[in-house]
């Protein structure tokens, strides 16, 4: 049996949005968007993890991505059946229908 899930996106609060490593490429092309007390926590090569309050620095006031068209893979798999869920599993989904 296959579930389609959908998020509850007024529940969310970006629990899963903390210590994500962001291409430079990417953190450069956004700075602009980046919470202005952010604080780059590692540099590791091609990446780099920016956090405010233990979350991500690229988040609004919302909890929403503010660079969501460029967001890391890890954030666009988060809750995806394209993984095994227990692994990348969104605790603001909810089932909705089940198909055979």
């Amino acid at each position: 049996m296959k579930c389609m899930n959908k998020v509850d996106i007024k529940e969310c609060k970006a629990v899963c949005c903390g210590i994500v490593p962001i291409d430079k490429d990417i953190v450069e092309k956004h700075k602009d968007k980046l919470h202005k007390k952010a604080e780059k926590v590692a540099d590791l090569g091609t990446v780099e993890i920016w956090v405010y309050k233990k979350q991500c620095g690229f988040l609004n006031k919302r909890y929403r991505c503010k660079i969501y068209e460029d967001r890391p893979e890890i954030c666009q798999l988060m809750g995806s059946e394209k993984v095994d869920p227990l692994l990348l599993k969104c605790s603001y989904l909810r089932q909705t229908e089940k198909i055979l």
